[in-house]
């Protein structure tokens, strides 16, 4: 079975000293590996990795990435490694998406996001 990975970004400008990246997986995901802050890599154009804050989830196929700022105009590659669905299955490491940070939408609410401590 194919695991799918969509990626859209959400700013927020609520919380001016962040952004968030919202990752939504195609099937329901095992939530101890999506929320593994260690399992998600974002680099700038330079290739040099953006530092992930947290890791929160909306539900059980729908990850937000709590990141530092994005430069305007800017792009950025996301890596999801080492999580699984709920059958098993691994995403490989090739699995990445190219993002381009083109502003702030206003026209969306702040997540509604559960963070799980360990």
């Amino acid at each position: 079975m194919k695991l799918f990975l969509i990626i859209l970004i959400l700013t927020i400008r609520s919380f001016a000293q962040h952004h968030y990246i919202r990752i939504v997986f195609s099937e329901k995901m095992d939530l101890s590996t999506i929320l593994e802050i260690n399992n998600y890599t974002v680099y700038n154009t330079s290739m040099q990795k953006q530092s992930i804050d947290n890791v929160g989830i909306e539900n059980d196929s729908t990850v937000i990435l709590i990141i530092t700022p994005l430069v305007y105009k800017s792009n950025y590659l996301i890596k999801v490694e080492n999580v699984k669905d709920l059958g098993g299955n691994y995403i490989n490491n090739k699995n990445t998406a190219w993002i381009r940070f083109d502003g702030f939408d206003t026209t969306q609410a702040k997540p509604k996001i559960k963070i799980k401590r360990r």
